[in-house]
């Protein structure tokens, strides 16, 4: 169910807790860095980045690429437009078409999603969000990159999704909002969720990025909650390489993330 990878996380320090299992024939350590090589392993301990070379042949994972792909990726190194262009922005519409919403923005992968999820609904110091025990780093980051506090919830057996139960006990005066991460292709349970959001006046930001395509009682993820966060790194079911989509069917919650998009772009350009 893990679904990181080095170009997931933006900041944060990296675990390396799975990584004595695999035998190791050498190690490469470099720092900083964003190097890749398939088959291989990576250790983040503090600045650097260690490469545990393997004897692994069958590979992770293996993108389906054709002559389409090759096409229209070669339009884009011709046109120069590698970056925010019109081919994202014609991506943005269908996959909003796709999902089934009125809106989706491009950013640069799910954690970057969910991060600017949260400070487009104003939550930050003070504030708790609550989201699965069981997630990749990028859940409880989206609340701790904005200052609030990651309040981790059971999940069910079947699924490994949050259970509705444990939510409704976890939730206090400084609540603001839930974040249901569908793993695996599993859905959480969404009318529970929602309901208990309704209750208690929450928001609901679903993390699609282990789920991406799957449907919970006919209605695509990521058009159920108020926000939906999506992946398109290398494992995923659709992959870009690397990169993520934020999508919503509220107009004024679109244009507050409309608005944290740019901040969040300008803050790269001008600090990174």
């Amino acid at each position: 169910a893990h679904r990181a990878s080095p170009s997931d996380h933006q900041g944060g320090s990296r675990s390396a807790l799975a990584s004595p299992v695999i035998p190791a024939r050498r190690f490469q350590a470099k720092a900083g860095g964003a190097s890749f090589l398939f088959g291989d392993t990576f250790l983040w301990l503090g600045e650097f980045q260690y490469i545990i070379k393997t004897n692994m042949k069958v590979p992770l994972f293996r993108p389906s690429f054709g002559k389409e792909e090759l096409k229209n990726l070669t339009k884009a190194f011709k046109t120069g437009w590698v970056g925010a262009g019109p081919k994202t922005q014609e991506l943005e519409q269908k996959f909003a078409k796709y999902i089934g919403t009125k809106y989706a923005a491009g950013v640069t992968s799910c954690t970057a999603a969910l991060h600017i999820a949260v400070q487009a609904l104003g939550i930050g110091e003070g504030d708790e969000i609550i989201v699965p025990a069981i997630t990749v780093v990028s859940t409880p980051y989206a609340a701790l990159y904005n200052r609030a506090t990651p309040v981790f919830v059971d999940v069910l057996a079947d699924t490994l999704c949050m259970d509705p139960r444990d939510v409704e006990k976890k939730i206090t005066k400084r609540t603001k909002a839930i974040i249901p991460v569908h793993l695996g292709g599993h859905s959480a349970d969404m009318d529970q969720i929602m309901k208990i959001a309704r209750k208690h006046k929450l928001w609901v930001i679903e993390d699609v990025a282990n789920a991406q395509g799957a449907r919970y009682k006919g209605k695509m993820l990521g058009s159920i909650g108020h926000i939906g966060c999506f992946s398109f790194e290398a494992k995923k079911n659709m992959t870009t390489g690397d990169g993520g989509m934020l999508t919503t069917n509220d107009k004024k919650l679109w244009e507050k993330l409309r608005l944290q998009l740019i901040t969040y772009l300008l803050e790269s350009i001008l600090f990174y």
